[in-house]
């Protein structure tokens, strides 16, 4: 099979300005020494600040490109599931042609992963549901006051006061 080559885009935002850029300087080495990868370029752009009044605090936003190869699309399902960017582009080749294991390989690594978040949103959903009955037993009901209601008995009460 011929090399597949691909552009990833990593986005980051965080704080502070170096700290974002050393994690992804990290980053980027990491994913330069997996099995299977050759990193082509990366470009790291620097971080700049998020002009958004609804963020509080100074919130710094960094990408960087990268171009890589790789030999199959099971090493490039991998990096995805992995490092998660937040753009893929295909550069190469234009056309793939896939034999039966290698979409067998590939189903069953994204159905994995499926699962792996299901377990993971039910096992949260269940953690939310324990603390939410833990805390109505031991923290008594709030209780709000209602408008009053003006019926034929309130009325002769206040003529009688």
């Amino acid at each position: 099979m011929e090399k597949i080559r691909v552009m990833f885009i990593f986005e980051m935002i965080g704080r502070p300005e170096k700290h974002i850029k050393e994690v992804m300087e990290k980053l980027l080495i990491t994913l330069s020494e997996e099995k299977n990868i050759e990193v082509i370029e990366k470009k790291t752009h620097k971080p700049k600040k998020i002009e958004k009044e609804e963020l509080q605090g100074e919130l710094f936003s960094c990408f960087s490109e990268v171009e890589l190869e790789t030999e199959s699309l099971s090493d490039l399902l991998r990096i995805v599931f992995a490092y998660m960017p937040s753009h893929v582009e295909v550069i190469c080749p234009d056309e793939l042609i896939l034999k039966n294991f290698e979409v067998t390989d590939v189903l069953s690594e994204i159905v994995r992963r499926l699962h792996q978040y299901d377990a993971i949103a039910k096992k949260l959903s269940m953690d939310k549901m324990i603390l939410e009955n833990q805390l109505k037993n031991k923290v008594p009901p709030v209780q709000t006051s209602q408008p009053e209601v003006e019926t034929k008995k309130s009325r002769k009460k206040k003529k009688r006061i």
